[in-house]
C-alpha cells in the first residue's frame, strides 16, 4: 500500500484516458487531477457542492456528480465548457420519461457507464438507479419504486458481461444485477455503509465498505468477503484500472492510497 497523494476528504476517483487520477474532494468542493509521472496536483473544476463521483464517456469527457446541488454535469474535454446533463437543482423526484436536465434528483452519489455507454445515476434520496440514455437525454428509473425495491443505492459498476454490480448503503449489501431483466441477486451482506465499488480484471469485486473503515474483496461465485485493508477511516472512493491496480479514497484520512495487485499475490 503506498500513499499516493494528499487531498481533503477525497471521495470518488478515477484514473483518466491521459492516464491521470481524477479525485473528488468534497471538503475542497473541487475535482482534481493528479498526475503520478510528474506527482503534480491541479484542479479540473472548482465552485462545486460536495462532488461525490466522477467518471470519462467514451469520448474523454469528464462526467461528475454535484450531490449538494443535485446534479450532473459534464466537462467537455476539448472546449473546457461545463455542461448540465441531469437535474433541476431542486431536490425531489421528477423526470422520467423525459428530459435529464428538466428532471429532479435528490442527493445523487455516483454514477456509472453501462456497455452501451448510457449513464446510471444512483439516485440516493429517492432510492433509486435512474439510466440517462446520451443520444437523446431522456431519464428512466430502472431499479427501485415498488416493482424493484433498493434501499440507498451508492455506487456501481459492470462487469465485462454487463452485469451491474451495486453496493446499498443502508441495505449492507452488494447485489448482482442482470440488467435484461433487472433480477437481484444478493451476493454480499452483513456490510457496514458500502460506499464504493469496483469490479477488477481478476474478476473480483471491490468494495470500500465505509462504516467498517475496511476495504474488501468479494469472491462473486463464493460470495466470500475478504477484508484486505483495515484501520481505515471512512473510506468511500474506489477504483480498479485495467492492471489490477486498486486506488481508494481513505476520505477522512484525507489521503488516496495505492494498492499494488502484486503484493496481493499468495
Amino acid at each position: 500500500m503506498t500513499t499516493l497523494v494528499e487531498i481533503r476528504n477525497p471521495y470518488g476517483l478515477v484514473e483518466g484516458p491521459d492516464g491521470a487520477l481524477y479525485i473528488c474532494s468534497i471538503d475542497d468542493h473541487k475535482i482534481y487531477r493528479f498526475d503520478r509521472k510528474a506527482r503534480q496536483l491541479s484542479v479540473v473544476v472548482d465552485g462545486l457542492n460536495e462532488p461525490y463521483e466522477v467518471r470519462f464517456d467514451k469520448r474523454g469527457d469528464l462526467y461528475f456528480v454535484d450531490m449538494k446541488a443535485n446534479v450532473v454535469k459534464r466537462l467537455d474535454r476539448k472546449s473546457g465548457a461545463v455542461t448540465l446533463v441531469a437535474g433541476t437543482g431542486e431536490a425531489g423526484f421528477s423526470g422520467d420519461g423525459g428530459p435529464a436536465a428538466k428532471a429532479q434528483l435528490n442527493q445523487p452519489h455516483a454514477i456509472q457507464f453501462d456497455p452501451q455507454g448510457r449513464l446510471l445515476v444512483c439516485d440516493i434520496r429517492n432510492h433509486r438507479v435512474r439510466r440517462i440514455d446520451p443520444a437523446t437525454g431522456t431519464i428512466e428509473t430502472v431499479l427501485g419504486g415498488e416493482d424493484r425495491p433498493v434501499r440507498g443505492p451508492r455506487a456501481i459498476d459492470f462487469d465485462p458481461s454487463g452485469t451491474m454490480w451495486l453496493a446499498l448503503r443502508e441495505g449492507n449489501a452488494v447485489l448482482r444485477v442482470r440488467t435484461g431483466d433487472w433480477a437481484l441477486e444478493t451476493v454480499a451482506e452483513k456490510l457496514h455503509g458500502p460506499k464504493g465499488i469496483a469490479w477488477s480484471p481478476d474478476g473480483g469485486v471491490w468494495i470500500a465498505d465505509t462504516e467498517s473503515h475496511q476495504v474488501s474483496r468479494i469472491d462473486p461465485h463464493s460470495g466470500e468477503v475478504k477484508v484486505i485493508l483495515d484501520g481505515l477511516k471512512r473510506p468511500h472512493g474506489i477504483y480498479v484500472n485495467a492492471k489490477g491496480e486498486v486506488f481508494v479514497g481513505d476520505s477522512e484520512n484525507h489521503r488516496v492510497l495505492l494498492i499494488d495487485p502484486y503484493t496481493l499475490r499468495d
